[in-house]
């Protein structure tokens, strides 16, 4: 079991993405990007399991060890922002309806039978989030890629030898 202590950076419908619907077996999937340092597992173990995507980059899921139900996953093409965000899997909240989707993505492939509301925006492919994200949610994940960027600091291991660390 785990727990977010904050509200989602952003919540989106993979409606048409074919990849989403294989892997959840679902018509689409809903995932709630989350800073990592907010969640908290309370109860039980998890086991990470890296499988393919289709950007080539892999992600990384992260499923209870005794259910195997999905908790969150790593989407490793997002480069620094997967290190502290994560991607939850919003059907295994206590309470899903509190997180609906602020967007829909990837609606080119959506199964024929599913219809959007006006009040939700639609886009074919993924959107450019700085023309569409709220400015205090790009300023809270700036934040938090700075405070990653702040941990990461050059030590020398040798004389002339320096490592990220």
């Amino acid at each position: 079991m785990a727990r977010a202590h904050t509200r989602a950076l952003r919540s989106h419908t993979a409606a048409s993405c074919r990849w989403c619907q294989k892997q959840t077996g679902a018509s689409f999937a809903l995932h709630a990007f989350i800073e990592k340092n907010k969640l908290k597992i309370l109860a039980g173990e998890v086991e990470e399991v890296t499988v393919e995507s289709p950007s080539g980059a892999g992600q990384v899921m992260t499923r209870c060890s005794k259910c195997h139900f999905a908790v969150w996953s790593v989407y490793l093409s997002l480069g620094p922002e997967a290190e502290v965000v994560r991607s939850l899997d919003v059907g295994t909240l206590d309470e899903p309806d509190a997180c609906p989707p602020d967007y829909h993505i990837y609606t080119h492939h959506k199964q024929r039978w599913i219809t959007f509301s006006d009040d939700i925006p639609v886009f074919d492919q993924l959107y450019d989030e700085n023309e569409i994200w709220p400015k205090d949610k790009l300023l809270r994940r700036r934040k938090a890629l700075e405070k990653k960027t702040q941990k990461m600091r050059l030590e020398p291991i040798h004389e002339g030898d320096y490592v990220a660390g």
